[in-house]
Order: C-alpha cells, then sequence, then structure tokens
C-alpha cells in the first residue's frame, strides 16, 4: 500500500506540474486561448428578462442582432450575454419595485457583467447594448463609463448601441431613424457620454414614442417622467421632486430668457448698443424672449422700458434713461425671483399621494401595451382621471396668482388636452411601433432597426483586427 501511496504521489505530482508549470502560465495561456475577443453585453428589453434568468440563454429584441453576429464577425470570436434584472413597470408588490428600481438595478448587474468578464480575460472588449428598457440602462451605465465615474474602463468599450432608448437626448449621439432631434419618454440623459462620445449610436423609429416623445404633447412628457423616475422606496416624496423637475424644466426656457434680458442691461455698453442698433436690438431682445412672452406679464414692462429708452436717446431726453433702466432692471429680477421659487413651491405643495397614484397608473397602461392590449382603454381612462385630480390638486395649492410663471403650465392640461394626449399615447401603444425594428424599414434602403444595428456592431468589432 505504501508503494501503491507513493506511485500515485509522484503521478499527482507530475500532472500538477504539467498542468500548471513552474509559475502557472499554462493555464493563464489556456485561459487566455478560451476568452472572446468581444462580449455583447445585452440588456433586454421591459418583460424580456428577470433577476434568475440564464445570462447565456438568448432573449428577446436583441438576440435578433447578437446571435448572428457570432458568426458574422469571424475571425474575431464574439460573445454575448443577456443581462439579468427585474425588467419591470409596475411597482408596490413584493417582487416588483418599478422601473426606476428596475432600471437602476440593471446598471450595477451590467456593470458586473464587464467586470467578471475583465477579472477573467483582461483583454476582451465589450460592445453595451440595449433595447428598450434596456437601451435606458445600457445609456446610463455609458454614460457614467464617459464621465469615468464608474470602475469600468473608457478603453475597455468599443461600442454602445442603443435601441429605442427612453432616455433619448436630442444632441449628443449619433442617432438613426428620426430626422430631427428626438427625446425619450422619460426625460433626455443630462451629461452625454463624454469619452465614449464618438463610439454611441441611437436608433428610434419615429413614431415610437418612448425614444421620440412627442414634443406638442405636454401630458405625454409629463407621465414619462412620472413613469420612469419615481422611487418605490418613497413614492409620494419622490413623486413630488419629479413634479418640480416638470415644471423646471418648462420654465428652463423662461429662466434663460430672463436672464439674457438681465445680461443685456447689465452692459456696460447698453445705451451705445441702443444708438446704433435701435429697433434691431429690441428685436433681439424679444427673440431672446422666445416663450417667456405669453408666460410673464413682466417681459411687456420690460420691452416698453427698452422701447421708451430707445425714445429717450432719439429726443435727447437723456434724463429719462437712468429710470427707464431701472425699471427694466428690476422687472427683470422680479421675474427672477418669482421663477426661482415656482419650482420648490411645486415641491413642498403638490399631492405626492396624488402623483405617486398617477406613477402607477401609467406603470399599468404600459403594462397592457405590453401584455394585455384589450385593457389599454380602461386603463387610460383611469390614468385620465388621476391626473386630472393631481393637476387640480396643484391649481388649489400652488395658484397661478401667487405663481404667474404656472399659468401657461396649467393651461396645457386642460381635460381637452389631457384626453388628446392620452388618446394618442393609446394609439401608440397599440400600433406597434416600439416592437417593429425587427421588420419596419427605418431608412431609404430599406433597412430595419436590427439590420442598423448588427451593421455598426460589424464595423466597431471588425475595429479590433486592424489593432
Amino acid at each position: 500500500m505504501r508503494h501503491i501511496a507513493a506511485v500515485l504521489s509522484v503521478i499527482i505530482t507530475v500532472l500538477v506540474a504539467f498542468i500548471v508549470g513552474p509559475t502557472g502560465a499554462s493555464i493563464a495561456t489556456s485561459s487566455a486561448a478560451s476568452c472572446p475577443g468581444a462580449m455583447v453585453v445585452a440588456v433586454p428589453g421591459t418583460t424580456e428578462t428577470n433577476p434568475d434568468a440564464n445570462p447565456r440563454v438568448p432573449t428577446g429584441m436583441l438576440q435578433k442582432v447578437i446571435e448572428p453576429i457570432k458568426n458574422a464577425a469571424r475571425p474575431v470570436r464574439v460573445a454575448g450575454m443577456y443581462v439579468p434584472y427585474p425588467a419591470d413597470i409596475i411597482g408596490g408588490t413584493a417582487n416588483a419595485l418599478g422601473y426606476n428600481f428596475s432600471r437602476r438595478t440593471g446598471v450595477e448587474n451590467a456593470t458586473k457583467v464587464i467586470e467578471d468578464q475583465s477579472a477573467k480575460c483582461p483583454d476582451t472588449r465589450f460592445l453595451i447594448t440595449g433595447y428598450s428598457q434596456g437601451a435606458h440602462v445600457a445609456g446610463d451605465l455609458a454614460a457614467l463609463i464617459g464621465a469615468q465615474q464608474s470602475p469600468v474602463k473608457p478603453e475597455k468599450v468599443i461600442g454602445v448601441a442603443l435601441l429605442a432608448d427612453p432616455g433619448q437626448a436630442p444632441q449628443g449621439e449619433a442617432t438613426l431613424g428620426v430626422t430631427g432631434p428626438a427625446v425619450g419618454f422619460a426625460g433626455a440623459r443630462p451629461g452625454g457620454f463624454g469619452a465614449l462620445a464618438d463610439r454611441v449610436i441611437s436608433i428610434c423609429a419615429p413614431d415610437d414614442f418612448y425614444c421620440n416623445v412627442p414634443t406638442q404633447s405636454p401630458t405625454i412628457r409629463l407621465i414619462g417622467l412620472l413613469g420612469s423616475q419615481i422611487d418605490s422606496a418613497d413614492p409620494s416624496n419622490s413623486a413630488r421632486q419629479v413634479l418640480s423637475i416638470a415644471v423646471g424644466t418648462f420654465l428652463a426656457p423662461v429662466t434663460a430668457a430672463v436672464a439674457g434680458f438681465t445680461n443685456m442691461l447689465s452692459q456696460p455698453n447698453f445705451v451705445a448698443n441702443l444708438i446704433t442698433g435701435g429697433q434691431r436690438f429690441v428685436a433681439a431682445l424679444i427673440q431672446q424672449a422666445g416663450s417667456a412672452g405669453p408666460i410673464l406679464q413682466g417681459v411687456g414692462t420690460v420691452i416698453a422700458a427698452i422701447q421708451g429708452i430707445i425714445t429717450a436717446v432719439q429726443s435727447r431726453a437723456f434724463v429719462q434713461i437712468p429710470g427707464l433702466v431701472t425699471t427694466a432692471v428690476k422687472t427683470c429680477a422680479d421675474m427672477a425671483a418669482s421663477i426661482a421659487a415656482t419650482a420648490p413651491a411645486v415641491s413642498d405643495n403638490a399631492s405626492g399621494q396624488d402623483w405617486a397614484a398617477a406613477g402607477n397608473a401609467i406603470g399599468a397602461l404600459q403594462q397592457a401595451g405590453a401584455d394585455n392590449q384589450g385593457a389599454i382603454a380602461d386603463r387610460t381612462k383611469s390614468l385620465f382621471d388621476v391626473v386630472t385630480v393631481g393637476m387640480n390638486a396643484l391649481m388649489a395649492a400652488v395658484p397661478p396668482q401667487q405663481f404667474p410663471a404656472l399659468g401657461s403650465f396649467y393651461a396645457q392640461f386642460t381635460p381637452q388636452q389631457v384626453t388628446s394626449d392620452l388618446m394618442a399615447f393609446a394609439r401608440f401603444l397599440q400600433g406597434g411601433a416600439h416592437t417593429s425594428y425587427d421588420h419596419a424599414p427605418l431608412d431609404e434602403a430599406g433597412h430595419t432597426g436590427v439590420q442598423l444595428m448588427s451593421k455598426w456592431m460589424l464595423n466597431q468589432i471588425g475595429q479590433l483586427q486592424a489593432r
């Protein structure tokens, strides 16, 4: 027995030495040989995956892009991982915490996929992609990487492809499908993609409200923000904050206009500009006002004061000028103070419970669009009811008499306008634009969104061969 044990000991020692080598080099070589040159980290859309899904099993819209690429990209070896995450919309139940939680979890899980793969295969490079909610996740991750706020380094990423991104921004990313600037249902992703900006492409069908929300439909823009950003851990408080953000976004052009007025009035050569520019200068101020005119009565006071200054200069009544300038500057300051107080007043006084209920109703309607279209009509009516209740309560709590800048904001949410907007959204859910990327042409050559994404990804992967 001792002889047999000794022989086995020698055999095991030899085998270990053969496999590992004196420095572990054989294991490293074997591992490197099995590593893909590129890995596509794919984040599926709403309902296309779940937290317990096998990431190696293809799923959803993105499999129609990724699986063919694995063969077409040869000789570069390409692997695909489908990131498991909640991929749900509606919160408030034990197993579903809502869109915002789902999105954040998706970013965390996709980051871990890249980190784990990088630890095993340091030379592997990554394509990050997502569809629908998954595009929101992928875009947010890419933004963090590009801003160097992620453990993933920008040089690890060879491309980011976003299909129907609810975080679509009107600028800062190459976009195919839509012909003009587009904004996503969840609001434009702020800050751009930083170091990854030249490696990002977005694909959006013109009729897909999730990546191209109609700018003339205020209700759809509002429900998009509420449905995607309410925090399930604190729905009432977060609903108030989201509503405040929506109001601030609406008032942004007014804020810029008033700042422009103030800046022009504060220039040392203001009177000289009036003398040489005359009415052209007034026209420039009116253009700077943009949408402020119908929102703030003070704009008319400023314009009148400036025109009075021009008249005073022309008639050589110079003594009138200081008083007119003071009037214009004071009016601008009053408008700026009123605007600055508006969004905080909304945040402090809006009914968080009402708007959290609106967020749930939005999610329920979206869910019907995904898996129960027969319920769309009833859920649209329910959403109309809760939006109406919330807006009426907001007008009572933050009245336009006290906050004049809100007058035109409220005017956008008449029962007729809300009905029209929600009916348009219901038709969108029924129409199938959001699920058409594998069959509807998006360019003059007849390419679908899936085909456009495949071509772009293959181009990015091909660059690895040139290195």
